[in-house]
């Protein structure tokens, strides 16, 4: 969503992107509703469970972080939110995995 512009020049954006708490309650609506098709019931179905998935993962994350803070440690983190990615069902694209190689042994 494009906004004025600031007194620099720039052009200001805001992020419109919906949180997962406000989208839960429609999701589930939706999915309780008979007169929805299987493809979008599906597709919310992947959604809530790649949801799930991602913050099952977050608790050995955050041990990760606490426990080691480390190089050892921060190392560990990126080989684990990157699998975490994986895991979930995500994509890894090329300029992402670019990234996470850029990070090197940190």
């Amino acid at each position: 969503m494009k906004t004025s512009s600031k007194p620099n020049g720039k052009t200001q954006f805001i992020d419109v992107t919906p949180t997962w708490s406000g989208l839960i309650y429609p999701m589930l609506a939706v999915l309780g509703d008979p007169k929805v098709d299987e493809t979008t019931r599906a597709r919310l179905t992947f959604e809530l469970e790649r949801c799930a998935r991602i913050a099952d993962a977050l608790p050995e994350i955050l041990e990760i972080v606490l426990l080691s803070p480390s190089t050892v440690g921060l190392k560990a983190l990126r080989d684990k939110v990157r699998q975490s990615l994986i895991d979930s069902g995500a994509t890894i694209t090329a300029d992402m995995d670019v990234r996470f190689k850029d990070l090197g042994d940190v």
